[in-house]
This record gives structure tokens, sequence and C-alpha cells, in this order.
């Protein structure tokens, strides 16, 4: 928060404010480079978005209002971390179809009480693995109820970003937050956002609906009218049965795949790629002593023959307690050119939670995390190999619009049938994945693509009602009830 603090301290200060106008003002601006020109074009952006036109009350408040969103966003995710119940699994055999990596990790983390009960920690990749392979409906439902029971105290704390966010929209002339975080990107305004949502949601309705009915009848077929009505589908019933459906339909194993997708593997795909797209490699070197976090982290050095070394990432890649538990890409130090002449190296963290290694065999991932590395790699070699003069516009600093698309492509590399068989293997006989296989991964991966685009509608509409006009309503439905209606009328 103190970091936060002094940059909207800087983005207020009306002597800096005046100094950019006097520079993007003067004569010799007309001979800016474009990347000069930009960078003038964002400071004054970041001067006017943080009210820098109000008096000096208005600004002070609009420092304390983004220090506090800064404050109550970090205490939401520490809570969301912290809370993670056991249940109780009454049959441990249930877990059986788990992957042995999974089942490694349960044994490791869990509890065996003397009556035979398993108390099983509700760590997002162990919730991720049971919701997917473990068919008991009732342990999935109780699993799933217990990963994402609300936590009371973010209950507040979000109430409270809320204000606070709408407020500060209000202070800088936005009929609400979503307003303001629109204004400066492709969309403008959040009206344009929803009308997209709505008109999207209506042309996935028909395809959602049948992909539904697949999802239902199977799960009919499996569970019977003795589970309840054949219609009843639950959100811990979607994973399971969407691996069924795939798996019956396109003769797939989740396990079997995973075989060829072993961590270390993946990693020499990715290193396989950039030296044939770019010409560069990527060298694992030593951590010196105190510089790491954590003994899991590995760094690489990304090596250009005629340029020398570019960058440097570290990689975080395993799960372990009070650490961020989804996947992203961190900037350590962004790269820009020193008064010296000289290139600052960029240095960024990748950061994902894969199963670690059990004693019998590597970390082996499904194709959708061997997606999620190759797209986090795309942010990281993004930010490694922008090379500008600020660091203000280097690597994912850019425009939010663009910041993805690197990312997603990179992830087309992950299932391309040309590609695969260089670092595809099977991590006991090293043999490359077969072509049968590649074929019928491909064909099944966009079935239900529908639901999983709907559920992303579903968190978009949430967004935009959540800090829309309605933020400023003290009628408002609560966020629960807010959920609820994205959830039932969208996904």
């Amino acid at each position: 928060a103190s970091l936060s603090s002094y940059m909207q301290t800087l983005n207020t200060d009306v002597q800096l404010h005046k100094s950019i106008l006097k520079v993007s003002d003067c004569r010799a601006a007309a001979d800016f480079t474009p990347e000069q020109k930009r960078m003038v074009t964002l400071l004054r952006q970041d001067f006017e978005r943080s009210g820098i036109h109000l008096e000096a009350k208005d600004r002070a408040r609009v420092v304390a209002l983004q220090d506090a969103i800064t404050t109550m966003g970090g205490a939401f995710m520490a809570n969301a971390n912290a809370s993670r119940p056991m249940v109780e699994v009454q049959r441990p055999g249930l877990l059986s179809s788990l992957p042995p990596n999974i089942m490694y990790m349960i044994r490791k983390d869990s509890r065996k009480r003397s009556d035979g009960v398993l108390e099983v920690p509700t760590d997002p990749i162990v919730v991720n693995a049971i919701l997917k392979w473990v068919q008991n409906p009732d342990l999935r439902s109780k699993v799933y109820i217990a990963a994402h029971a609300p936590i009371q105290e973010n209950l507040a704390i979000l109430d409270a970003l809320i204000q606070a966010r709408h407020q500060l929209a209000s202070l800088l002339s936005f009929p609400s937050y979503a307003h303001l975080a629109t204004a400066d990107k492709v969309a403008k305004n959040p009206e344009n956002v929803v009308n997209f949502l709505e008109n999207l949601s209506a042309k996935l309705r028909p395809q959602v609906e049948q992909e539904m009915g697949k999802l239902r009848a199977a799960k009919t077929e499996a569970e019977g009218p003795a589970h309840g009505l054949p219609s009843t589908f639950y959100a811990w019933d979607r994973s399971f049965y969407t691996g069924t459906v795939k798996s019956r339909e396109h003769d797939l194993d989740g396990q079997v795949i995973s075989a060829y997708f072993s961590l270390d593997n993946c990693l020499r795909g990715l290193a396989f790629i950039f030296h044939r797209l770019y010409g560069m490699n990527l060298v694992e070197v030593a951590i010196a002593a105190g510089e790491a976090w954590s003994s899991d982290v590995r760094k690489l050095a990304v090596h250009h023959p005629q340029e020398g070394t570019m960058g440097f990432i570290y990689l975080d890649l395993h799960p372990r307690r009070n650490k961020y538990d989804h996947a992203a890409h961190f900037s350590v130090r962004c790269g820009r050119r020193l008064p010296s002449g000289e290139y600052q190296l960029p240095v960024v963290t990748l950061v994902c939670n894969f199963p670690r290694p059990s004693p019998n065999r590597p970390t082996l991932l499904s194709t959708g995390e061997v997606g999620t590395l190759f797209h986090e790699f795309g942010h990281s070699m993004h930010s490694v190999l922008s090379r500008t003069s600020f660091q203000h516009l280097s690597g994912t600093r850019c425009a939010i619009d663009f910041v993805e698309t690197p990312s997603h492509l990179m992830e087309y590399w992950a299932s391309d049938a040309r590609v695969l068989p260089h670092f595809a293997r099977h991590y006991a006989t090293q043999e490359p994945i077969p072509s049968s296989l590649v074929k019928r991964l491909a064909q099944s991966k966009h079935m239900f693509s529908a639901t999983e685009t709907a559920t992303q509608v579903a968190y978009s509409m949430l967004d935009q009602r959540l800090f829309g006009l309605e933020a400023g309503d003290p009628n408002r439905p609560s966020t629960t009830e807010m959920l609820a209606h994205a959830q039932n009328t969208y996904s």
C-alpha cells in the first residue's frame, strides 16, 4: 500500500504535472520519437485520471481512496488464501480415481484420524482434481461447497471496496467505477460492454442448451433417478461430466494424456519453440544464496546469439502454504534504457501451482495446465523481449486491450500438431505422443466451448453490475444475490 500511495501522490503532484505539460507543449516536442510522444500522452492521462484538476483536499481524498482500495484488495486475497477448510472423507477409497501425483499430495497434506476418516485440505489443486476425477456426487458436492463457501470477512470487504471505488469514480466525475475503468479502453463505456455481453450470451444460448443436454444425459445415465431429477445438474457436476463425455466421444483418458506432458518436457517444448521462432535459447542458471524466496524457484536466462542475455525469468511452479494460488506473470524489474546507454535487463516471475512430483513420477500436466504454462510464458516473453526506452512502456505495461494477445497466441503452440512431437513424450519411455492421440485431442478441443464462454460472460456481467451504476443505490441487491442472478441468467 505504501508504494501505491507513493505513486498516487506523484500522480497528484501539481508541479510534476506542470512540468509534463511544459515538456509536451514545447517546440521540441514535434521532434519526439513515437515512443517519447506515447510516453508524454500516458503521463498526462495518469495525472488526469488521478484528479490533478481537483482542489487540494479532493486530490488528497483520491490518494486516500486509492490507498484504501489497494489495502482492501490485499486483505480480500489474504483472507481467501488463509481460508482453506478441511473436508472429512468418510471413505478414502472414493479418492482412488485421482492421479497419483494428486494422491501423493493428499497423503502428504491430509490428516488421517483413528476412526479411518481422512481430513483433506481444500487447496485449489486438490479441489479441482476431485471435481474432475471423483465419480461420487456426494463427495464432489461436499468438497465444492466447502471450497466455495463465502468468507464472511470478505463479504464485508467487498461491500466496502465497491463503495470506495464508486466514491473514487464520483470524485473524478464518472457515473460509476465501470465508466472510469472503461473510459480509456476500446469499449469506451460500460454500456458497450454490457451490449456486447448480452449479444454474445444470446448467440451462445442454443449451443449452451445443446451442450448442457449432453452433460445432463451423461449424469442421468451414470447416477440415475436415485440422485434426484435427471434435469438437476449442479456446479460440482460440470467438470466431471465434461471429462466423461469428452473421454467417451473421442476415446480419451486424461491420465494417459498427461503421461506425455511432464513439466520438464513442457519447458523443453517452450525452449524449442522460442529457439525456432526467435533464434533464442532458454538456459537454466544457478540462483545465488538469498536471491530466491523459496527453494522451489528456478531461474532461466533468455539468451540471443548476437545480442547476448535478454533478461531473466524466475519459475515458481508448485503450490505451498500462503502462496498466490492462481497462475500469473509478475514483473520484478522492467526493461529500460539507462542514462549510460546500457539497457536494464527485464526480470520477471512466472507463477503457477502445478502438482509436485511424487517419488515415482515427475509432475505431469493436464492439457489445460499445459495451456496455462504456455499462456503465462507468453506474458513472460512479452516482457523479456520488449525493448523500450521507458519502463512505463515495457512489456506487459502496454495498452490493456492488447496485453493478452501475445499470451493467447502462445497457447496455440501447446496443441499444434507440428510442435507436439518435439516435446510431448512419455515420461517413462520418451516415446513421442501418437499422432492418433493428437488428432483426437484436436477434435475434442472445442467441445463445451459455449458453456465455458457462457461462464466467462457471467463473471463479466457480475463485474459490470458490482461496479456499475447500482453501486450508488442504497437499495441494491446484495453481492450474493447479484452473483446468483449472473450465474442463473448467463451461465
